[in-house]
């Protein structure tokens, strides 16, 4: 108390007592705030030291950027045609159409016929059309119509010219000769 000699008498002692409540016990190792109160009172040393949760918040935000940039997007809906993993032996990536999404897995329905399930992380998507050549008629009992994958036609499909002249150049009998 001789060293607080600054303010009145009760401006000392509730120092005093916030000095005593917050230095740890030599017996528990524990402070009396923590021991009463369950919380650490914040005194001026504390208010001196950085604040730890900003940190942390940096160093989350960092690592969540860095993730972000080098990862995948596994985003697939029905129809959409992909590559599947092949564990079998044989060609390592099937093609095939997502017909039923069971939320990061899915059910695929492969050119011959097969139906597979596969995790979202052993697919891939493919910008190749072979819709055409899957049958879509069942899966475990459900009925899948066509009609409700999205159709995107095939080069053989729309008729593409075999050669550029035939499209430009026209023949003797277009003219009417």
């Amino acid at each position: 108390m001789k060293k607080l000699n600054k303010g009145s008498i009760s401006s000392r002692v509730s120092r005093f007592l916030l000095k005593y409540r917050t230095t740890p016990h030599p017996t528990t190792g524990k402070s009396l705030d923590m021991l009463l109160c369950r919380r650490k009172l914040k005194t001026h040393p504390d208010l001196l030291q950085p604040d730890e949760s900003a940190k942390v918040r940096r160093a989350q935000t960092t690592q969540k950027l860095w993730h972000d940039t080098h990862s995948k997007g596994r985003e697939f809906s029905i129809g959409d045609t992909v590559f599947a993993y092949n564990f079998r032996s044989g060609v390592r990536w099937l093609n095939g159409i997502v017909i039923v999404n069971e939320g990061s897995s899915f059910i695929i329905k492969l050119l011959d016929g097969c139906t597979i399930r596969r995790h979202a992380d052993h697919l891939r998507k493919s910008v190749l059309d072979f819709s055409a050549d899957i049958k879509l008629n069942s899966h475990s009992g459900s009925e899948i119509v066509s009609s409700d994958i999205p159709f995107i036609p095939t080069i053989t499909q729309i008729g593409v010219p075999k050669k550029i002249t035939d499209s430009i150049i026209p023949k003797s009998s277009d003219l009417g000769n």
